[in-house]
Parts: structure tokens; C-alpha cells; sequence
């Protein structure tokens, strides 16, 4: 007897689930063109389709790698900027997220954390350097002017 469980491990279900994963809608459809539709298989019934979703499912847990997860995570944070209509707030937020997600699926994995996520100072002028061109400036301006008012307070030149 089906289950609520088993209607959503459907054929359809997981084509849906996976509408917006190219690489694992890509490997749906190889399992079932190399498995699930072969002569022999029982796609056509619940119980089929449940198994060959399972089987499917279980293969693709065995093979995730966290050091997958850590790179991905990092080039996320690499490559965040803020949208033209985003408040800086909520992207200096996603920033941190981002950030901080790479930073954790590093730990565990042989992978080397990029250089510009590496330290607090070098993740902040990756945040900066992904704001919006005015808002960039603008902060970059006060920026100087506040490392001036240091030096002076330090008898730099």
C-alpha cells in the first residue's frame, strides 16, 4: 500500500523537486535512461518508481564529497555583489551568510580557504568591493578619511 511518504517519491515528484538543479536533473535523467527504464525494471507502478527514486537518491547521497560543498560555498561568497535593489544593509547580511557558510564547509575538508575570505580585513574589502558603484565610493571615501584622522592621531605622514 502506498504511503503520503511514497506519493512524493514519484518519477514526477523528483523532477519537480529538482527543477532547479540542473546537475541533479541531469542525473535523473541518466539513471533512468542507464537503470530505471531498462527491460526488467518496474517504473510503471508506485513501488517501482519508488524504488528507482530510493536507489537514485542513495547513490548521489554516496557520492557527495564535502569538499564539493566547500567549493561551491566558496565561490558563492567570491562572487557576491550586491543588486541594484538591494539595501547595503541586507547585502552586507547575505555577505556575512555567505561568508561564513564558506567558511564552515571548509572545516573537515583538505580544501584551502581562499585568500579573500581568509581573514576578517580581507573579507571585508571582498564585501566592499561588491557594493554598488556609489555606494562603494562613498564608503571608500569615508574610509580615508577616518585612516588620515589614525594616522594623524599617530604622528604618521
Amino acid at each position: 500500500m502506498a504511503t503520503e511518504a511514497d506519493d512524493n517519491m514519484t518519477h514526477g515528484a523528483l523532477v519537480k523537486a529538482l527543477e532547479d538543479v540542473p546537475k541533479y536533473q541531469e542525473a535523473w535523467t541518466g539513471f533512468l535512461d542507464r537503470v530505471a527504464l531498462r527491460p526488467g525494471r518496474d517504473a510503471g507502478t508506485m513501488a517501482g518508481q519508488v524504488k528507482n527514486v530510493r536507489e537514485f537518491l542513495e547513490a548521489e547521497m554516496n557520492a557527495l564529497h564535502p569538499s564539493e560543498f566547500a567549493k561551491d560555498d566558496e565561490a558563492l561568497a567570491l562572487a557576491m555583489s550586491q543588486a541594484v535593489d538591494e539595501a547595503a544593509d541586507d547585502y552586507v547580511t547575505r555577505a556575512a551568510r555567505l561568508i561564513m557558510r564558506a567558511e564552515q564547509s571548509h572545516k573537515g575538508t583538505d580544501r584551502v580557504l581562499a585568500a579573500a575570505l581568509s581573514t576578517e580585513a580581507e573579507q571585508c574589502k571582498l564585501v566592499v568591493k561588491g557594493l554598488q558603484p556609489k555606494t562603494k565610493a562613498a564608503i571608500e571615501t569615508h574610509i580615508k578619511s577616518k585612516e588620515h584622522i589614525f594616522h594623524e592621531k599617530e604622528g604618521v605622514t
